[in-house]
């Protein structure tokens, strides 16, 4: 009873996430507009902040309102990896246009998000989580934005204003509602998550890694294929990337300094570093396929597909070792 009970509310969780966080989206996207800012911009900015809150929010809960910090670690890297190699082959079976992003995007976007995940990857070897872990992760997500800013101005120069979906007013209402409905979700997922892992006697590692992430890259999910379905290749492409970014920098970051600066214990297992060390190596691997000739076409999509169920495959051995 208790484990119907707990994925009920997990499906309904997910569906509540993924009915608001499409309008949270769209408020999102009129204020990326408001401030006239290109499609790649705007991608990496303010539709991977929308489509990576319940991230956030979920590692938030894991370590303050439930003292499981793995919980919510696994479904930042979970999630990253969803990100990284379901959504862009999702967008491309789906859509009908050809996936090809600008080098700019994959130059900019993409190696930034591959230099993020190699920095998760040596502070989990170092096991160093304080206040300057935070402020560090921090602060390179704050470069980012910066190296956005330039972009975005000199986007400005050359075109003129875009009309948003949603007035000024509208969409700042739409956000508040959507960050706060998304917070409250995100709560019950959190607890129904942990609780399905004592029910099944399964490790919160592979519940967060899996269902939770897959639930909280709904959201992430929508805004990438239906932006790939509208020919926003660019855009579909740099929410994939700015939201691994804000995932790693931000949903671990800011945890991470709240709890040094609260005096919350983090711990970390050699789990978490094999599974970010996948994420690393998947990284590499999806950048090189997009290397020729800055496309994705079904065959490689697919292969992307077969990669996410080969590390989904390894954590469930991981967690289950004889």
């Amino acid at each position: 009873m208790v484990v119907w009970l707990d994925l009920g509310v997990i499906a309904l969780a997910s569906i509540f996430i993924w009915v608001v966080g499409d309008k949270f989206s769209e408020a999102s996207s009129s204020l990326g507009d408001f401030l006239k800012l290109p499609r790649s911009v705007k991608g990496a900015t303010f539709d991977a902040i929308s489509s990576s809150l319940p991230e956030l929010m979920v590692a938030l809960f894991s370590l303050f309102a439930f003292s499981r910090f793995d919980l919510g670690v696994s479904v930042i890297i979970g999630s990253a990896l969803f990100n990284l190699l379901i959504i862009p082959a999702l967008s491309v079976l789906l859509s009908r246009h050809v996936f090809k992003i600008s080098k700019k995007v994959l130059k900019r976007d993409g190696l930034f998000y591959f230099g993020t995940a190699l920095f998760l990857l040596i502070a989990l070897v170092l096991g160093i989580w304080n206040i300057l872990t935070g402020v560090v992760f921090l602060a390179i997500y704050g470069l980012y934005i910066l190296l956005l800013r330039r972009d975005s101005k000199n986007h400005a120069k050359r075109v003129g204003k875009t009309k948003p979906a949603l007035g000024l007013g509208s969409a700042l209402f739409w956000a508040i509602v959507g960050i706060l409905v998304i917070a409250f979700c995100s709560y019950f997922l959190t607890g129904s998550a942990l609780s399905l892992s004592t029910a099944l006697g399964i490790p919160p590692l592979l519940i967060g890694f899996t269902v939770v992430a897959a639930a909280t890259s709904v959201p992430d999910t929508a805004v990438s294929v239906i932006n790939a379905r509208k020919g926003d290749i660019d855009a579909s492409a740099s929410n994939v990337f700015g939201s691994n970014s804000f995932d790693i920098l931000i949903g671990l970051g800011l945890p991470i300094l709240l709890a040094a600066i609260l005096g919350f214990q983090i711990a970390m297992d050699a789990t978490h570093i094999e599974l970010v060390f996948g994420l690393v190596l998947a990284t590499l691997a999806v950048l090189f396929l997009f290397s020729k000739n800055y496309t994705l076409n079904k065959g490689k999509a697919i292969a992307m597909l077969a990669l996410y169920a080969a590390f989904v495959l390894y954590a469930v051995l991981a967690s289950f070792p004889p």
